[in-house]
């Protein structure tokens, strides 16, 4: 570790001016808590920019206008080799002493550790696109690690939620609080439709059972091992409530969803006897009705924009529609083996899923009475799902499931085309459309469609490893919008709807 004094700590402005004028490319992040700063350096743009030049005049010019100039040019050299290596993040922690003494004060620079959490400099990007309108919409987003030794636990329970401006800027971790202690990590699942609150997942699972998992190759749920709560997290006023904890029926509970016309009604899945069950419950977590009745996997849990019925998937073999309490429940007439994951067409006009074989099925739409079945769409031979992990593990996929666009008028998906994974979308009445084309070996992922159905954000590996980015809803124009070192990836974009009055 080097010192840096604390009189030189001033010249930290003029390395940030000079970097930023002579590339451009730097995100500051400075923050101030308990007597404790962190500085943090983060190049953003490492792969697209060859300035290596640039940077070697940056560290010349620092060491030159120094009256300490090898104590500068220490931290200029640790700040090239980051650059170059793009791997290796840097930290600065600019330390003031609580006893008023100037030398006990200063400034230690230090390679980051991967084993650590996420700085959110880690995370910043400047968005890059020909077209100059950018998306009014913040978006939330999961990130972890994809390349830890010991399979799914290892890089899952480095797991933290993020929200990002849909231009690329602002990104800041939300609730860090949920990940405090051992073991224990945050997904993002979605915003409530007024945006002002995010619905955030907290999992704790044991190491013990994580290993046991991995060696076995299947997954052992059970309360001793494995804890997943729904926790909504109010963005205004930073309160975290935990809906899963009050008036508990589950240790595992699989999401939430805000009930159409219905303000104090959510939809809960949760694991009961080793299946999981739709429920309804208030706002505040009480009074959890089933939805259902006898045995059965069950969840996919939609409510039609009216808030009058819903649909689910059972078993993965079937689709039922039934009234919103669960009564009347009538299956869709559909011989596929493998049906899975209905949603309401934003009109209520079509429900929207994937049926076929297992790992070869297509989207495919019905009437909202179950009727008209028809084929929307073919995947090419896609499996249709994410690996989320440089090595494999059992059920390391995330399945890669269509969108509806708010307005109505689009199903997005992906497909295979050709030796890439494209974006795609098809109209209720149209035939499919190809929205991007790529390099061979190139996945694109969950896409999501923004608010005003004009912009889509989904997941890519087409330069730096599993990122974000946002294109127009015609596939044109595309930027990123995360910028994660080697060895995260980001999953799981997700809108944030505008604040009303």
């Amino acid at each position: 570790m080097t010192r840096l004094p604390a009189k030189h700590i001033g010249t930290l402005g003029i390395l940030q001016k000079i970097c930023l004028i002579l590339t451009g490319r730097f995100g500051i992040l400075l923050t101030d808590q308990n007597l404790r700063a962190r500085y943090l350096l983060q190049e953003s743009r490492l792969f697209a920019s060859p300035r290596s030049s640039d940077l070697r005049m940056a560290a010349g010019v620092l060491a030159a206008i120094s009256t300490d100039g090898p104590m500068i040019f220490i931290l200029s050299v640790l700040l090239f080799a980051h650059l170059v290596a793009g791997d290796v993040p840097v930290q600065a922690d600019f330390v003031v002493a609580t006893d008023g003494r100037e030398d006990n004060a200063g400034i230690a620079v230090r390679p980051m550790s991967h084993n650590q959490p996420p700085n959110i400099a880690d995370f910043a990007v400047a968005a890059e696109s020909p077209a100059r309108e950018r998306p009014g919409y913040e978006i939330g987003y999961t990130a972890h690690r994809v390349n830890l030794p010991g399979g799914q636990f290892a890089n899952f329970s480095t797991g933290r939620a993020f929200v990002v401006g849909g231009d690329g800027s602002g990104t800041r971790q939300l609730a860090p609080e949920l990940t405090r202690k051992p073991n224990q990590w945050a997904q993002f699942a979605r915003w409530s439709p007024d945006g002002r609150q995010a619905v955030l997942l907290q999992i704790w699972e044991s190491p013990e059972n994580g290993a046991w998992e991995h060696q076995h190759g299947d997954f052992r749920f059970t309360a001793e091992h494995w804890l997943v709560d729904v926790v909504l997290l109010d963005m205004e006023r930073h309160q975290l409530t935990n809906l899963t904890a009050v008036e508990r029926i589950s240790f595992y509970n699989g999401g939430i969803s805000f009930w159409p016309n219905q303000p104090a009604r959510l939809g809960l899945t949760a694991l009961i006897d080793g299946q999981m069950r739709p429920f309804a419950m208030d706002r505040d977590g009480k009074n959890k009705k089933a939805l259902t009745e006898g045995r059965g996997f069950i969840y996919g849990l939609d409510a039609s924009p009216d808030g009058k019925h819903i649909c689910y998937h059972k078993d993965y073999r079937s689709i039922y529609l039934a009234d919103a309490d669960g009564s009347n429940p009538v299956r869709v007439r559909d011989d596929h083996p493998f049906q899975f994951m209905p949603m309401w067409s934003p009109d209520g006009a079509w429900i929207a899923y994937l049926s076929g074989a297992h790992y070869d099925c297509h989207p495919h739409l019905v009437r909202g009475d179950g009727t008209g079945l028809r084929k929307a769409g073919d995947r090419g031979g896609y499996r249709g799902v994410v690996e989320r992990l440089d090595q494999p593990d059992f059920h390391s996929e995330s399945s890669d499931i269509p969108t509806w666009s708010p307005d109505g008028k689009w199903l997005y998906y992906t497909a295979r085309v050709g030796q890439a994974v494209e974006l795609m979308r098809v109209a209720p009445a149209g035939p499919p459309e190809q929205l991007t084309r790529s390099e061979p070996g190139v996945l694109h992922y969950l896409p999501q469609v923004s608010p005003d159905s004009r912009w889509l954000a989904f997941g890519s590996t087409r330069a730096d490893g599993r990122q974000l980015y946002v294109a127009r809803a015609d596939g044109s124009g595309i930027y990123p919008i995360t910028k994660l070192a080697a060895g995260w990836g980001a999953f799981h974009a997700y809108w944030r709807p505008k604040q009303g009055p």
